[in-house]
């Protein structure tokens, strides 16, 4: 699974164990587990803010328009993945 430096610094700190992505990657060694229901935005950015390493969120949702270059609507469906252990492993190894 690709991570730009922010997330991996933030995975490198214990601040990010998790990422919501548009799909699925569920055959991906980098991910330990995926939720089974998609969620909107607005949830996981009400629900899993901390989780994503944001403080606030606020943040989350400034995170994900930064990250996609726009607006992307609070309604938005996308798919929770928890970051495999030994995925943090590797890039806590890397250092960004």
């Amino acid at each position: 699974m690709k991570f730009n430096k922010k997330s991996m610094r933030l995975i490198c700190e214990g601040k990010k164990v998790i990422t919501s992505r548009r799909t699925r990657h569920d055959n991906d060694p980098d991910v330990l587990f995926v939720f089974d229901t998609p969620m909107t935005k607005y949830e996981i950015g009400q629900l899993f803010y901390k989780e994503e390493g944001c403080e606030s969120p606020e943040e989350y949702y400034r995170w994900i328009n930064q990250i996609w270059r726009r607006n992307v609507p609070m309604t938005k469906l996308l798919y929770l993945h928890v970051i495999h252990p030994d995925c943090i492993k590797k890039i806590k190894k890397e250092k960004p």
